[in-house]
């Protein structure tokens, strides 16, 4: 009889301990699909700023994404990357002393981009 109660004690136990793991499984995967359904976009942006005038590369530019706190600085070739950058909407804004500033849209299918400055003088 003993041995009887113990059994059905340990029956009932596991099957709630399977009613809760199921049920806490179906609450991750509801989480998962949410987020999933959230993501955003993202890839590398990378470019070059030049001179317009003279088509010589710009060093030491800062190249924003506007709307973010995201900044780079072009190196000695003028050439700047930006990783994981969500592309949604979003511009690049470049700007240098004695230059004027110039901007262009970030698209989905472009993953460089060229941006002209024009001397402010």
């Amino acid at each position: 009889m003993k041995t009887t109660k113990t059994a059905l004690i340990t029956i009932l136990m596991l099957a709630s301990l399977s009613i809760f793991a199921n049920e806490n499984s179906k609450k991750a995967e509801e989480e998962s699909a949410k987020v999933e359904a959230s993501a955003t976009v993202t890839k590398s942006i990378s470019g070059r700023v030049i001179d317009l005038n003279t088509g010589e590369p710009l060093a030491g530019v800062s190249v924003s994404i506007d709307g973010s706190t995201a900044v780079a600085f072009t190196d000695f070739d003028g050439n700047f990357v930006f990783n994981n950058v969500d592309v949604t909407s979003k511009t690049l804004s470049a700007s240098f002393i004695s230059y004027e500033k110039a901007s262009v849209k970030i698209s989905d299918s472009k993953n460089t981009v060229i941006l002209s400055l024009k001397s402010a003088f």
